[in-house]
């Protein structure tokens, strides 16, 4: 719940967020000492949301292990640029929160060591120790995305998914001699011609028999 301060209207509705949010009625809420929160959790108990035997506890103490992991994504969002959007915030905040989970090992069918993946954490806002995926992120926009005006979610899946065929199977490559990730034959004899791609922003030359 976004609200400018943590007054009785925010309280209550973070509360009934909360409620809606699960199937079963809490028998205590634990909060912190701020008064906000026994004036809404008394508002809900006369509405009837709440049961009249809820207790509202005013000790932070027992959520220590729910700030441990806010700690977690706290450190991840103070590193990153902000957000432009409440859905992008909401988007990206689950992302951390799935990483997270992941790590403890939470996620039963999926864990770090069996995928033989090995773990090296980065400095806060340093994105130069992320070279390759930095490297890759600033090719696509460069290559691709500033040239566009993004519409939607599927018209920018569609773009990306034209742009990695461009990338892997007609764009040239430096480090790997001038190849491109998937090998094409190159040919000496016939005519050259130019196959657009990206609706014509680049092009795959080939030859062809005269």
């Amino acid at each position: 719940m976004l609200s400018p301060k943590r007054d009785n209207v925010a309280a209550k509705h973070f509360l009934q967020l909360a409620l809606w949010r699960s199937a079963v009625r809490p028998r205590v809420i634990n909060v912190d000492g701020h008064p906000a929160y026994a004036h809404a959790v008394s508002v809900l108990k006369k509405s009837g949301e709440l049961g009249p035997r809820c207790r509202c506890r005013p000790v932070p103490y027992p959520n220590n292990i729910v700030e441990q992991d806010h700690r977690f994504i706290k450190k991840r969002i103070a590193a990153c640029l902000w957000f432009r959007s409440v859905q992008g915030a909401v988007n990206t905040i689950a992302g951390y929160e799935s990483m997270h989970m992941i790590k403890k090992g939470q996620v039963r069918w999926l864990r770090i060591a069996s995928l033989h993946i090995e773990e090296v954490l980065t400095a806060p806002r340093s994105p130069w120790q992320n070279p390759y995926a930095e490297r890759l992120i600033g090719s696509i926009r460069r290559d691709c995305l500033n040239h566009f005006v993004i519409l939607n979610a599927r018209h920018l899946k569609r773009t990306l998914a034209s742009y990695f065929a461009y990338y892997h199977g007609s764009r040239t490559h430096l480090g790997l001699d001038k190849q491109c990730p998937i090998p094409r034959q190159v040919s000496s004899m016939g005519r050259i011609i130019e196959i657009p791609q990206l609706g014509g922003l680049h092009h795959r030359y080939e030859r062809v028999a005269g």
